[in-house]
């Protein structure tokens, strides 16, 4: 079959250099664009994904990798998006310690991100260590909005389950429709994994400074919950300036965030 019109443009735009995913016949490749010699990321999505990726290309966040083109091809959705350098928090993780401040470093970004995110009516649904960059300027970015959707105020369920286990909030797995709330709570238990290495212990928080704002993210039901990623974001600030906590850490705290 001939190749439409989009994919012979991204042929002889881009050069693919590594291929980093494969997931149900979805490929993501690092490519490098043949005229500037810069390095972007090509991912196919699912159609049902163009309405976020486009909403998303309209706007610029530093908490998230930059939307740059995006195509329709036969049966799938092409992404061209920002390449950054860095590590997952995933990797973090696995190969150094993250202290107190990194921890709330790296939470106060993200909740940062979600503000806009839910603002734009975006739901990321997958918050977990792999899906998190740290750049090598130090900036966090939430990347893979593979199972992203938008609110819908008439809908009373999401129309597919899907969740990371452990990170998920339990309506993903159930009968209600996923919110903004929902990300809170896999923010809640991404805290404290970071705080305390590990996961809680049936939804009870095992850190004690930040037991209060941890237990509020991760309450089983939503409506216990920080209402909006902003009022969970200002409980944080309020938690770590009476816990005397810098989250943005120096060179002198030897983190990997300067």
């Amino acid at each position: 079959m001939e190749k439409n019109f989009h994919m012979k443009y991204i042929d002889e735009k881009y050069t693919k250099l590594y291929l980093l995913g494969n997931s149900q016949g979805l490929e993501t490749w690092l490519v490098k664009d043949n005229c500037t010699g810069k390095l972007f990321i090509l991912k196919e999505t699912m159609p049902e994904l163009a309405e976020i990726y486009r909403t998303l290309k309209a706007f610029t966040n530093k908490n998230l990798a930059a939307i740059y083109e995006t195509f329709k091809s036969d049966d799938k959705f092409i992404v061209i998006e920002e390449f950054i350098s860095g590590d997952t928090l995933e990797e973090i993780i696995n190969n150094r310690n993250t202290d107190v401040h990194t921890a709330c470093y790296i939470i106060k970004q993200l909740l940062e991100a979600l503000i806009f995110l839910h603002g734009i009516n975006i739901i990321h649904r997958d918050i977990n260590p792999r899906n998190i960059l740290v750049s090598t300027d130090g900036i966090v970015k939430l990347i893979d909005f593979g199972i992203a959707r938008k609110y819908k105020e008439d809908s009373a369920a999401d129309t597919v389950i899907l969740g990371t286990a452990g990170f998920a909030a339990p309506e993903q797995f159930g009968f209600q429709q996923t919110d903004g709330r929902s990300d809170i709570y896999s923010l809640g238990i991404l805290f404290h994994l970071l705080l305390s290495g590990s996961m809680p212990k049936g939804n009870q928080c095992l850190d004690i400074e930040y037991k209060e704002f941890i237990q509020k993210c991760i309450s089983l039901d939503p409506s216990m919950r920080y209402q909006s990623a902003l009022e969970a974001y200002t409980a944080l600030i309020s938690t770590t300036t009476a816990n005397k906590v810098n989250t943005v850490p120096s060179k002198q705290d030897n983190s990997p965030y300067c």
